[in-house]
């Protein structure tokens, strides 16, 4: 249980049942084209952490894994908070929470790609330890795999992409 701001809130795996809750964080949280994927990927396999404040879903991340030639990397696909539930640890605490699942898999790369305009997210990930990666280091690691790369972690052409390694 966490506890900031006087918010009590526990990150734990998503139910199949609260996927309607989780959809409405989407709608809250992005503009309608970044909504539309992000309720997508919500059938992908892997899994969905959710931030539950006594039984209320107030945010999520979503996490795949994906191979990428011989690598099993991790991604941070989305993640988003209530925005009346925001600056209260609640993102910090499903990141560190999605790196823990990522370790349990014997990941050594973690990546999520963050709207360039985005600075409240670039600071919070930085803050956890992430990095720019651009793309020719992309290709360093991935060669002609990194459109592969770019297309399995949904990122677009608006973004920066971000690595952790672990």
């Amino acid at each position: 249980m966490k506890e900031e701001n006087s918010i009590n809130f526990i990150i734990r795996r998503a139910e199949q049942y609260e996927k309607e809750a989780i959809k409405n964080i989407c709608r809250a949280s992005f503009d309608p084209l970044y909504g539309y994927f992000a309720i997508r990927s919500l059938n992908l396999p892997n899994q969905v952490l959710v931030a539950d404040i006594k039984g209320r879903i107030v945010g999520f991340a979503k996490l795949r894994l994906i191979r990428i030639n011989k690598d099993l990397i991790g991604n941070i696909l989305w993640i988003a908070v209530l925005p009346e539930f925001r600056q209260k640890g609640i993102a910090t605490a499903l990141i560190e929470a999605a790196l823990n699942c990522f370790k349990n898999f014997r990941v050594k790369k973690v990546y999520v790609s963050v709207r360039k305009d985005n600075s409240i997210a670039h600071k919070l990930f930085k803050k956890e330890g992430f990095r720019k990666i651009g793309f020719r280091e992309l290709k360093k690691l991935y060669g002609y795999s990194v459109i592969k790369f770019y297309l399995k972690t949904y990122t677009f052409p608006i973004e920066f992409v971000l690595v952790k390694l672990l």
